[in-house]
């Protein structure tokens, strides 16, 4: 064979060298086809195999199983890899692994897979990016600037009040703009990045988020507590209802605000409540926390199963919050010690000659308590 030779989406470099171009096939279905101009590279007969062709896949010094074998028709050979590797591209590729998932158009050079074979049916595996989709992808890269940040935060709100209302919208159009001007030095991959970053902090913060811009597992907690500032003093959300209080009053108006938004996801509550010392001890509690456990109850006591006694006047069956164990017991301001009660039950709770009994009862009834 004359090197280097090339078919569909492969070019064989030499006799122990071979690229793959990575497509939709790659990311989506767990391995990509042989052409048979090439299947010498991967010592395959011309005939065909009889049964699938156990190989091994090195990338770093870990190891994958992967097989190949002919397709249905018989015209080619296909190589599958198992789960384990398929993750290792989703996680060196995320952007365009979302591309595809999303089925949205994806007009750039793509990535490569690079396999050198060292021994029979064991290939070294390179995972090369190209320049577009690398560029600026890794979250250790020059820091963005806050008017970087406050534009992409701007761009994403748009785009995820316009999701709220079920109106169109198109998000590689909204990346052309920022790149066109607020982010003029930042590449495609970057501002998607970025959107990711800004699903997290509202995940966190159980609001809702933009459906296309999963987010990002990991996030560091200066990106982190910079975009929520910005979120925050830029008036996107309003920091109060975020916000910790003993002051029940002002924590109903936070509950309120919290609870006409909807609650989307699980709040992380506090572990440990600050004390506030006035006329008499209280004990902050998270308003976020408060409004989903109202919202997971609907209007009904979690422990009596009966609707509340009234409508509040957000035309809700009143319910009250109750503490498990009592936060000036040491427990946690959490949705897992935290439960929604009528007033006769709450105070059953905490006057009944029969409270260990009813604590006990909350805990067998309602699956999330600790």
């Amino acid at each position: 064979m004359n090197y280097p030779s090339s078919a569909y989406s492969w070019d064989v470099l030499s006799d122990d060298v071979a690229i793959k171009h990575m497509d939709k096939s790659s990311f989506l279905h767990h391995g990509t086809g042989i052409p048979r101009e090439i299947a010498s590279f991967f010592e395959l007969p011309e005939n065909g195999l009889l049964a699938p062709k156990p190989i091994q896949l090195m990338l770093g010094t870990t190891i994958y199983e992967a097989h190949i074998h002919m397709d249905a028709a018989n015209s080619r050979y296909r190589l599958f890899w198992k789960t384990d590797f398929a993750d290792q591209l989703i996680e060196r590729f995320p952007y365009i692994y979302r591309k595809h998932a999303l089925n949205e158009e994806y007009d750039d050079e793509n990535p490569v897979m690079r396999f050198e074979r060292i021994q029979q049916d064991l290939y070294r595996i390179a995972l090369i990016e190209s320049a577009t989709s690398h560029e600026d992808i890794d979250p250790k890269t020059i820091d963005w600037t806050d008017q970087e940040l406050e534009a992409a935060i701007y761009a994403y709100f748009t785009m995820l009040n316009k999701e709220l209302r079920a109106k169109k919208y198109n998000k590689a159009e909204a990346n052309r703009q920022l790149r066109s001007f607020e982010l003029i030095n930042r590449s495609r991959g970057s501002v998607e990045f970025r959107m990711q970053n800004i699903s997290s902090v509202l995940q966190q913060l159980c609001h809702p988020i933009i459906q296309g811009y999963l987010p990002r597992m990991i996030v560091g907690s200066d990106v982190s507590e910079r975009i929520k500032k910005i979120i925050f003093n830029r008036k996107f959300l309003n920091e109060r209802d975020y916000s910790p209080t003993a002051d029940k009053n002002e924590l109903d108006k936070r509950v309120g605000s919290l609870l006409g938004k909807k609650i989307i996801g699980i709040p992380k509550g506090q572990r440990n409540s600050k004390k506030q010392q006035s006329s008499q001890t209280a004990y902050e509690s998270d308003p976020l926390v408060k409004a989903w456990v109202l919202q997971n109850a609907n209007g009904t006591c979690e422990l009596c199963k009966k609707p509340g006694p009234f409508r509040n006047k957000l035309g809700e069956w009143f319910l009250e919050e109750h503490h498990v164990v009592s936060l000036s017991d040491g427990g946690s301001d959490i949705i897992e010690n935290t439960v929604a009660l009528c007033p006769n039950c709450h105070r059953k709770c905490h006057l009944s000659p029969e409270t260990d009994k009813v604590q006990k009862e909350l805990r067998n009834t309602i699956e999330r308590i600790e």
